[in-house]
């Protein structure tokens, strides 16, 4: 793996998805360009494995070090030898996402916290220098000149007062490393370590001179702002073409799973509005110890966690990250897990970002999700959500098809394509073309904003589909900002041969902040089907279709409408008896001119039964289908008003 964007973007955003912002990186480019110039003959530099042999000064003791560095795929391995004798070598390796140790038994363990921090830093910083810096991409943080400090205990080969251009980079450990570049040649004269308590650690360059070809520092300093102590490395050699065997770089020391592995349960949760719903693993474990509920969210470049609850873990810190969501903009700090398991399946060495999480409302709130699961821990291995048995299964490399895996019913691919903010599918909204992200951390079937209804041709004013009857919500994005999102039929949406009638819409940023995307197909597309597989490998989306699904003579699947939104925004009340009593769900809100407006139905009733089924105590995802009316049916609903009276209504889709 090259150090590239997936390794070093420093943007995401959320709905609650975490998506990638598109940010103007021309500057940066530029400034890794001169760099790469600076260094020679770049061009030997690129593709060709690399060796590096130098002697490491530290606390008094002197090392050997030979580094070993791999393009394609990317290989880092680093030996260190006492000089002294004093002791073996230590081995670490790492693949630009992973750190691990070498026994000198040949067993594999993983490195923690600081060590993998090092670890990642180290790879990525060899990368930086040596390999192709032209292909690194990265987040300019305030790019400013700027002087370097003169650090106490620098040694005296190092310039000191030197005026550079600073920039900003995110490493694989997720730290946030400040660059610092020479204004007149790009020479990089300083990295420094930002985020580290309790004091910004700095590696210094110098003395640079010829090695063969290429112009390099000869001399590295590292230390901490305001510490005299000062290790200084001294580069003896540097050779490219020097190839190692492949297992010279294995030796990944994951725990042995099955190619095809059933990981864990899947949770289907039923919003309110028809045909809306998360999907969540309920069995997610963080370091082995503190299982969470998770949404699983293939809109997330990165999965996501409950600051208060990294905060209880005292997960190290990593960041900062900026997120553009449904509802606002704001920054974040990451953390540090050293594994993730989803069921049993594990992921290792992650960094997460720490946003604060939207409460989902048909979930009681003692059983709320405290992570978004997405990014590479979800990409990799080409998921498949069983949703008629409830479990989610992991394919691996390469992934089976899964029209090969227990074949239940006819499975059809619909193309997908790799875009800066996720995962993109072309869809057809009544008949017109439009490209959206597969988002299944959004509830709805369809998620709009005003770019793609444009680009659709349809009103990109609020007021135009309020007179057309849509029905506006409140929405509670990532970061804790509300805003007001439409709720609109729309006559037919097409997904491949997938042909869905009346789909309700969701039409977001009309009011204020614009939605950062297109569009977004939601969790709520796929419920019609029995499996969905994402094979992120091939690029494709597989839908299976079950016995209820038939095929028309035309070649279309044809999904009937889930019916309309009544109107009735609830939220799940406590699970458990308060003084002895069982509480109803409460109605949040009713917008106007919705089925339940025109019953009479007002903020703050209480729902107490559903066509006779009480709702005392209940979830509200365990019983919102029944409020999925289609053409002709209706539900009795028995609410408490505010004067503790009860009223027995019918609510349909004619009233």
């Amino acid at each position: 793996m090259v150090f590239s964007g997936s390794l070093l973007l420093a943007l995401w955003s959320t709905t609650p998805s975490l998506m990638q912002v598109e940010v103007d990186l021309s500057h940066l480019e530029r400034q890794l360009a001169l760099h790469a110039s600076s260094l020679g003959d770049s061009e030997a530099l690129r593709g060709e494995p690399l060796k590096l042999v130098g002697t490491l000064d530290a606390s008094g003791r002197a090392f050997r070090v030979v580094v070993h560095v791999r393009r394609e795929p990317f290989g880092y391995r680093r030996e260190v030898t006492p000089l002294d004798g004093s002791g073996p070598s230590e081995v670490t390796v790492s693949n630009g996402r992973h750190a691990w140790r070498e026994s000198a038994d040949a067993s594999f363990s993983f490195l923690a916290e600081a060590d993998a921090r090092i670890c990642l830093e180290q790879a990525f910083l060899d990368g930086f220098l040596y390999l192709d810096p032209g292909t690194i991409r990265g987040l300019p943080q305030n790019p400013q000149s700027y002087t370097l400090p003169d650090h106490p205990g620098l040694p005296d080969p190092f310039e000191r007062q030197v005026r550079t251009e600073c920039l900003g980079l995110l490493t694989p450990a997720g730290t946030m490393q400040q660059f610092h570049f020479d204004v007149e040649d790009a020479r990089l004269h300083e990295a420094v370590c930002v985020d580290l308590p309790p004091a910004p650690q700095w590696t210094r360059f110098g003395g640079w001179r010829r090695f063969g070809p290429f112009h390099l520092p000869a001399l590295r300093a590292y230390g901490s702002v305001g510490a005299n102590t000062v290790h200084l490395f001294r580069l003896e050699s540097f050779e490219t073409g020097v190839f190692l065997p492949p297992e010279a770089f294995s030796g990944f020391p994951a725990a042995t799973t099955p190619r095809i592995q059933r990981a864990g349960s899947l949770r289907v949760a039923p919003d309110v509005i028809a045909g809306s719903a998360h999907v969540l693993l309920p069995e997610v474990h963080v370091n082995t110890v503190h299982v969470i509920s998770a949404i699983l969210d293939t809109g997330a470049d990165r999965s996501g966690l409950e600051p208060s609850l990294a905060a209880v873990l005292r997960l190290s810190p990593r960041g900062p990250f900026a997120f553009e969501g449904m509802t606002s903009t704001f920054q974040s700090f990451g953390a540090w897990i050293d594994r993730l398991d989803v069921g049993d399946r594990p992921a290792f060495q992650t960094v997460v970002t720490c946003p604060m999480l939207p409460a989902l409302g048909q979930l009681a709130a003692d059983r709320q999700p405290a992570m978004v699961f997405g990014g590479d821990e979800l990409f990799s291995d080409s998921p498949v959500l069983d949703l008629q048995n409830g479990e989610i299964l992991f394919r691996g490399r390469p992934a089976t098809a899964l029209g090969e895996l227990d074949a239940r019913g006819a499975v059809v691919q619909v193309p997908l394509q790799r875009e800066n903010s996720g995962w993109s599918v072309e869809i057809r909204v009544e008949g017109r073309p439009l490209r959206v992200l597969v988002d299944t951390g959004s509830a709805p079937v369809l998620r709009l904003g005003p770019r793609g209804l444009g680009k659709l041709g349809l009103p990109t004013r609020a007021d135009d589909w309020l007179a057309r009857g849509a029905a506006p919500v409140k929405i509670v994005g990532v970061g804790g900002k509300s805003s007001q999102s439409l709720v609109v039929s729309f006559d037919s949406l097409d997904l491949g041969p997938m042909h869905y009638l009346a789909p309700l819409v969701h039409l977001t940023g009309l009011f204020d902040e614009a939605l950062p995307a297109d569009g977004m197909l939601g969790f709520g597309a796929f419920l019609p089907f029995t499996r969905v597989g994402l094979c992120f490998e091939r690029g494709e989306l597989e839908l299976e279709c079950g016995d209820d699904l038939v095929r028309t003579e035309s070649g279309e699947y044809e999904i009937p409408g889930s019916g309309p939104f009544l109107g009735l925004v609830l939220s799940s009340p406590p699970l458990a008896a308060v003084n002895g009593r069982l509480l109803f769900p409460a109605v949040l809100e009713v917008p106007p001119g919705t089925p339940a407006a025109r019953a009479g139905i007002q903020a703050g009733n209480l729902l107490r039964s559903l066509d006779g089924i009480s709702c005392a105590g209940r979830e509200m995802c365990s019983i919102n289908r029944r409020l999925w009316l289609r053409k002709g049916q209706s539900v009795t609903v028995e609410i408490i008003d505010a004067q503790s009276r009860v009223k027995t209504l019918r609510l349909s889709q004619e009233q």
